[in-house]
């Protein structure tokens, strides 16, 4: 209860310092496997959401080799554990990730809650295979998909582009 009131209070009212903070106690509190998991993996998010990809990549790694129960689960683990790998530029690492998990990215590419982010890491890969056409219809599709993202996306094909013609 008290990880979802931190969410609530600090990682969505962009405090996503003190969101890390309050997780990182709770995860030294916590009693039972499960439960440290859960948490851990709120951590990521916040760690991930302050471009402190090292420490979320250290988390995600611990459950990645768990791989622990559930699709919802592994889902978030994979796809934040490979977003966080294109983050540092270890392009090597987040495609072995993709390559493994994209059958569960696709069956959850529709899902209004992980979607967007599907899309952004089939953008990352197509990019990374010098596919720029597939890129832009990953992009279109995306925006048309998640509006509330579109600045997200536009964003990512004019740096996609900037790349391209340099």
């Amino acid at each position: 209860a008290k990880a979802k009131t931190y969410v609530e209070k600090y990682l969505n009212k962009n405090d996503p310092f003190t969101y890390c903070k309050k997780m990182e106690e709770l995860v030294l509190k916590a009693r039972g496997e499960a439960l440290k998991d859960m948490l851990s993996l709120n951590l990521s998010a916040g760690y991930t959401s302050i471009n402190q990809c090292e420490k979320a990549i250290a988390i995600l790694e611990k459950l990645y080799e768990k791989e622990i129960v559930g699709d919802d689960a592994n889902l978030v683990v994979s796809l934040n554990l490979c977003s966080s790998y294109f983050q540092i530029g270890n392009d090597f690492k987040a495609l072995e990730i993709y390559d493994k998990y994209k059958e569960l990215f696709a069956k959850y590419k529709d899902n209004p809650q992980y979607g967007a982010g599907i899309f952004l890491i089939e953008a990352l890969v197509a990019y990374y295979h010098a596919d720029y056409n597939k890129v832009q219809l990953i992009i279109s599709e995306a925006i048309t998909k998640y509006p509330e993202k579109a600045i997200v996306f536009k964003q990512l094909g004019l740096k996609i582009d900037q790349e391209r013609n340099r």
